[in-house]
């Protein structure tokens, strides 16, 4: 539990920014929710224009997230304005975006194969869906977990952290492991609550936003407890690094990252 708590510590050191980033989060997710209920009512117009600004939070919401990780490996527990996280972040949007490109061609194929094994198997429609979602999670978890963080710690692109996941031991990340299964089940836990996506009365939107946010910060503590664990395996990588910030990169080692 000692890298939990370490990560933990750090969540708590730079809470302005961890507050920022799972606020976006969750106004992403209610905005989406939203949209559900309100699309058959909107013009071609305001359907552009919803979707435009959800598209905005979104975008902002993972710049912010990819800054965030990046200074988290770089300066540790040290605070950073907004600011400074967007243009640290920026460099790394792209990146991401490919990987969730390079992930959905991996997953896709693997969901379709199993729905059709369970629902041969069952015909319950719950089990099916939970089913059908996780098992693909679970079968790609090593490149779902870490070739963000190979990204974030070494700079590089989708398909060199996919050829560097082999230097990876994922058996000496059992924390991180057992926590990744736990927010997959508080997602689960969410989905049986069945809460209405047009809320209208204070508990409904309480059932709606405290439980996003717990998932978002269970997201947020495994992605940072994926960065440390990268960062400690010392990989070295020697094409130029896309983001301008590399002299800051030698100047906080690992050693002060652990620190």
């Amino acid at each position: 539990m000692s890298e939990i708590r370490e990560t933990l510590a750090i969540l708590k050191a730079r809470w302005p920014e961890v507050t920022l980033i799972i606020g976006l989060g969750v106004l992403s997710a209610v905005l989406s929710n939203r949209f559900r209920v309100v699309k058959s009512n909107l013009s071609m117009i305001g359907l552009l224009l919803y979707f435009g600004v959800s598209l905005s939070f979104m975008t902002v919401h993972t710049i912010l997230n990819c800054g965030f990780l990046r200074t988290i490996y770089l300066q540790g527990k040290k605070q950073q304005s907004p600011i400074v996280l967007l243009k640290t972040g920026k460099y790394f949007f792209w990146r991401m975006v490919g990987f969730a490109l390079f992930l959905m061609l991996a997953y896709i194929p693997l969901f379709g194969i199993i729905l059709l094994v369970i629902k041969s198997l069952t015909s319950q429609y719950l089990l099916i869906y939970q089913l059908s979602i996780t098992l693909p999670l679970l079968i790609l978890i090593k490149p779902l977990l870490l070739m963000p963080a190979l990204i974030i710690v070494l700079d590089c692109g989708v398909f060199k952290s996919w050829r560097l996941l082999k230097h990876c031991r994922f058996l000496n990340a059992k924390e991180l492991v057992a926590l990744f299964c736990l927010q997959i089940t508080l997602t689960f836990l969410w989905i049986l609550l069945r809460v209405p996506y047009d809320a209208k009365t204070i508990s409904q939107y309480s059932l709606t936003i405290v439980p996003t946010a717990i998932v978002h910060f269970a997201y947020l503590t495994v992605a940072v407890m994926a960065v440390r664990f990268v960062a400690s395996l010392d990989l070295l990588y020697d094409t130029p690094p896309v983001s301008p910030d590399f002299e800051d990169l030698r100047k906080y080692s690992n050693r002060n990252f652990k620190e």
